[in-house]
């Protein structure tokens, strides 16, 4: 282990290098047994300081991407996307299949990020609001059932019925975790057709996220 030992005035900064161990750490000690201490992590990881002391009562936060601020307590920054699809031709979704949302889009803030052909991935705990609409086209013979998927899994109270040649919406107010992956899927037992050649370059299938806590 090698010490790198600063001193200035009664504050005491020791640089710990552990080979051994691999293991970094800076601490800054008072020379009275009183210390502040950060322990490097086993991967590379930066963040980057306001440039102010913020105001009282406020706490340091993340944006995720190395970036901090000072905010109020339990504030975040807001985040919104919209994502939808207007593929010209019919689009076949198995049961279980994922509706396409690829064509456009937008993504503001860093709560979370799209990934083609329509799944998002949460990079922030919270509370969201999730609207989709499903368009099924005139090659549906039966009614089709659409709903919010976490992980893979259908979450219970957002199944929505389709009608054939009609739109339908749906939304949900859910409790996200930071690695969760949001998709809309098709929950029936059957095969169902979005759009059709009579839908050139109209919507047939859409998203909308915000977070709102």
């Amino acid at each position: 282990m090698r010490l790198l030992r600063l001193s200035f005035l009664t504050v005491t900064v020791l640089c710990m290098f552990s080979s051994a161990h691999a293991q970094h750490s800076l601490q800054v000690d008072d020379g009275a047994n009183h210390y502040s201490k950060i322990v490097a992590p086993t991967t590379p990881t930066t963040f980057k300081l306001p440039s102010n002391t913020g105001a009282a009562g406020q706490v340091l936060t993340s944006d995720g991407a190395g970036n901090t601020s000072f905010q109020p307590a339990g504030s975040f920054t807001p985040s919104f996307g919209y994502w939808f699809n207007t593929f010209p031709f019919p689009q076949n979704i198995p049961p279980n299949g994922t509706v396409n949302l690829a064509t456009g889009g937008i993504n503001t803030g860093a709560a979370f990020i799209f990934t083609f052909p329509g799944s998002i991935t949460i990079n922030q705990t919270g509370i969201y609001q999730i609207d989709f609409s499903i368009t099924i086209g005139q090659f549906q013979p039966n009614p089709g059932q659409f709903s919010i998927a976490i992980n893979g899994v259908t979450v219970n109270g957002t199944q929505y019925t389709c009608q054939p040649n009609s739109a339908t919406q749906g939304m949900a107010y859910l409790s996200l975790n930071a690695g969760d992956v949001l998709t809309v899927v098709n929950s029936g037992f059957l095969n169902v057709t979005l759009g059709g050649f009579g839908f050139f370059n109209s919507v047939v299938s859409s998203l909308r996220l915000a977070r709102v806590q």
